[in-house]
């Protein structure tokens, strides 16, 4: 059971990191994409329909940190730090419209231990919301801490939820 866990792990975070370095990699188009918080300015490029978004990092306290807007249409998001030398990378915290801080162990419903953002990784670490029924993707601004982070990436999908 616990390889059979750690193979899918591995194929997801193999798959999501192989989607977004395709965006990532992949002629940028010129979009006017922003984020209304102060501390992230944002540029964009699309990979299909499922737009990439580089967030632009501060640093406060140590960590690096940011925001990001979901829409009042947003379906769900993948959040994903990288490193370029291959250190080890990891999400501090992220925190919904509301303030709670879904990777915290003390947070209900909490992601904190399940999505490989928070227990970090060597290269990339990210954060899926929603990863089950307990979460969505509220609309409103968003705020993280990560570290040891070279950039951020969002890719988020809006639009209409599926029916099946």
């Amino acid at each position: 059971m616990k390889i059979k866990l750690n193979f899918c792990r591995a194929a997801f975070i193999l798959l999501t990191t192989s989607l977004l370095l395709a965006g990532g990699c992949s002629k940028k188009e010129s979009t006017s994409s922003s984020s209304s918080a102060s501390s992230s300015s944002t540029s964009s490029s699309t990979s299909g329909s499922l737009p990439v978004t580089e967030i632009t990092q501060s640093v406060e306290g140590g960590y690096n940190t940011g925001s990001f807007t979901v829409p009042s249409d947003g379906v769900s998001f993948m959040l994903s730090v990288f490193r370029d030398n291959n250190g080890s990378t990891a999400f501090y915290s992220l925190s919904d419209p509301d303030g709670t801080d879904i990777l915290s162990s003390s947070s209900t419903p909490t992601l904190y231990g399940v999505a490989s953002g928070i227990t970090g990784a060597y290269g990339y670490a990210n954060v899926l919301v929603p990863q089950s029924p307990s979460f969505s993707a509220k609309a409103g601004t968003w705020t993280f801490k990560a570290y040891n982070n070279d950039r951020v990436k969002l890719a988020l999908r809006s639009g209409t939820l599926p029916t099946s």
